[in-house]
């Protein structure tokens, strides 16, 4: 919820959750309830029911060869859920972001991230950033959003 909130998430913005797992799934429901229009990219393709149904507009499996050429430069937020960081190629990553947008990171991996070159900031001006929990007032923001749009986990 939070960085999603920071990042003013909201009607005409494009967000992109990588994962869907636990975090994953609120991060859909929590996108789509603000009014974004939600991609999702997993490696399990299997998600794809999942995520539509959660909200999102579309669904990408970044097992799929090339699978980030069509969505360079595409997002206004991308939303990292997943927790394997370490093995992605991050500059496929950062190639999703529009100009300043941030590849934002939520999944706690056990690893670090990988080495990438410093121009894989240079195309679009992204950045990388992270967070964990949220604030007081924004946890209420989020409850009474939940309790307006009757939100529910599937």
């Amino acid at each position: 919820w939070s960085p999603l909130v920071r990042a003013s998430t909201g009607p005409g913005k494009k967000v992109a959750v990588v994962g869907l797992g636990g975090l994953g799934h609120f991060a859909v429901i929590w996108a789509n309830a603000l009014g974004a229009d939600v991609t999702v990219i997993s490696h399990s393709p299997h998600k794809k029911d999942d995520a539509l149904a959660l909200g999102a507009k579309a669904f990408v499996c970044n097992a799929d060869k090339n699978w980030s050429e069509p969505l360079k430069f595409a997002f206004d937020f991308v939303l990292n859920t997943a927790d394997m960081t370490h093995t992605f190629n991050i500059n496929e990553y950062l190639g999703l972001c529009k100009v300043n947008a941030p590849f934002h990171q939520v999944g706690m991996g056990d690893e670090p991230l990988p080495q990438f070159p410093p121009q894989a900031f240079m195309p679009n001006g992204a950045s990388i950033s992270g967070s964990h929990i949220g604030s007081r007032p924004e946890i209420l923001a989020m409850l009474k959003l939940a309790a307006e749009k009757k939100l529910w986990p599937m």
